[in-house]
């Protein structure tokens, strides 16, 4: 009860009317990911009145106007005396999509047992009111009557004073057109109710438009069963959408009608999908739509030139392919573009032999031109290679350039150094050197001496680590240290002071 009292003050209900919402409760807020739309979810003891409803949904909105919100009623006492007052008023607010349901609106509903009774006049109004049938129920049981079922019914004797109208009537001979397939899968889909961002649970019923720009299709070898399954944008959101058939023809028909790179409406169910590990949309109507992607154009009378483009063969950097990228430059009257791809050059050729093609037979000034570039990482930054680090500069001081030759690769793991080279600087000159060779204790491995040139018989009778560290860490002293692979060097400088407790580097 505490929450939907904060709720009511935050959105400034009228506090006269709060005694409406007692022993109530906001049970949850579900929003999406982008943080764009939210859903209330509120459990009430009694049906609210139709103004008070309105006056809540009004100070909802208004309070979060950069959002879209909803909001769902759970009610325990259903009061059937307000059914009328919701009906009508949730019919009207689909007037604007749909005038001729003025027709059902009536201040006498006809309610047997939570079953709403609508006597229409002949078939075609019946498919009128069963194009939004479910829409209504979904928004009465979010009102609170979730209990309630709609029945329709043809008025015998209208449709009898309709039919001899007809037959009184002229006919006339009408060639037949040839009628453009509309409805895909299903029925006919009059009105869009959702964006993809604002889809972020499980619904009875949804409808949407959106751009397909992928399909999958498999095909089960072990029944007839297949599955299409489309990615969709409306670029709001992207999801995937599926359509489960059984009858070969029918497969064969949407194969057909149903293409990536155009637009469709859409209603059907969304369902968390265990494979694919997101809600998708399960279909139940498909339809063509008319709406069509506007492509850009650039009309400046003075062109740009991009001079920092990046392909899909820049990794985790770029994802056009780079003949679709020059195609579009080139489509805008563009004179030429960079390709300036992440450590790699790989989409020159394709560059070199789409813009060769695109430059035969035109004079020199009407040429495009390919301007060939990349980006080389000449230091990775998210390698830590200063240990302790200071504001000094390191050139103004006397510093130590020294490198290790190991037995191995792992301090830690027994291995130890079998070989120090140090210098010091001092104004870029070299004012003392120590080098000396240490014996392990044990045989080499062959592939160190590959890489050292450092062999057995060389370290015969050399002093051991322990010993030559010491002198190296006495004749270095407290002077700043450079290392070509640091980071190895250290490791095993910082080991050799934990083995003979040399104190802290």
């Amino acid at each position: 009860m505490e929450k939907l009292i904060l709720l009511l003050n935050q959105i400034k209900l009228d506090e006269n009317l709060f005694n409406f919402f007692n022993e109530g409760k906001l049970d949850k807020i579900i929003g999406n990911k982008d943080k764009t739309c939210y859903h209330f979810f509120i459990t009430l003891k009694n049906t609210l009145p139709l103004n008070v409803y309105v006056k809540f949904l009004d100070c909802l909105k208004n309070n979060f106007k950069n959002y879209k919100v909803g909001v769902s009623f759970k009610v325990e006492n259903k009061k059937n005396e307000y059914i009328n007052d919701y009906y009508n008023y949730l019919l009207k607010q689909n007037l604007k999509e749909f005038p001729l349901l003025e027709t059902f609106i009536t201040d006498n509903l006809d309610i047997i047992d939570n079953t709403i009774n609508i006597k229409v006049a002949n078939k075609a109004e019946e498919m009128k009111f069963k194009s939004i049938e479910v829409k209504l129920i979904d928004l009465l049981n979010s009102v609170g009557y979730d209990e309630v079922n709609v029945k329709i019914t043809i008025d015998e004797e209208k449709s009898e004073e309709i039919r001899k109208e007809i037959e009184q009537a002229k006919t006339v001979e009408v060639k037949p057109e040839k009628k453009e397939i509309i409805e895909i899968v299903g029925g006919y889909i009059p009105k869009v109710t959702h964006e993809i961002s604002g889809i972020f649970a499980e619904e009875d019923n949804v409808s949407l438009e959106a751009y397909i720009f992928g399909v999958d299709i498999f095909e089960s070898s072990k029944s007839n069963f297949k599955i299409f399954t489309f990615k969709i944008t409306d670029f709001t959101d992207s999801m995937y959408a599926k359509l489960f058939v059984k009858e070969q023809s029918d497969f064969d028909f949407y194969k057909k009608h149903i293409k990536s790179n155009a637009w469709y409406k859409f209603r059907g169910y969304t369902k968390f999908d265990k494979y694919s590990n997101e809600i998708v949309l399960n279909i139940r109507d498909l339809n063509k739509s008319d709406k069509v992607i506007e492509t850009p154009k650039d009309e400046e009378e003075e062109k740009r030139v991009e001079l920092h483009a990046h392909t899909m063969m820049s990794q985790m950097d770029g994802v056009v392919d780079a003949k679709t990228l020059v195609k579009q430059a080139y489509k805008w009257g563009h004179k030429a573009i960079a390709i300036t791809d992440h450590n790699g050059v790989q989409a020159y050729p394709d560059v070199y032999h789409l813009v060769c093609d695109l430059n035969k037979g035109k004079e020199e000034n009407e040429k495009f031109k390919a301007i060939y570039g990349a980006e080389f990482t000449l230091i990775d930054d998210s390698v830590n290679i200063v240990v302790r680090e200071n504001d000094s500069v390191l050139l103004d001081n006397t510093y130590v350039v020294f490198d290790f030759e190991t037995t191995g690769f792992n301090a830690g793991g027994g291995d130890t150094i079998i070989e120090i080279g140090a210098v010091k600087i001092h104004n870029g000159e070299i004012i003392d050197r120590f080098n000396e060779l240490i014996d392990p204790g044990r045989k080499l491995p062959p592939k160190i001496t590959e890489v050292t040139n450092i062999t057995d018989e060389m370290l015969v009778g050399k002093d051991n680590e322990e010993n030559a560290i010491k002198r190296f860490i006495n004749w270095f002293e407290d002077y700043p240290m450079v290392a070509h692979n640091a980071k190895f060097d250290v490791s095993f400088l910082e080991m050799c002071y934990q083995k003979y407790n040399l104190g802290e580097f």
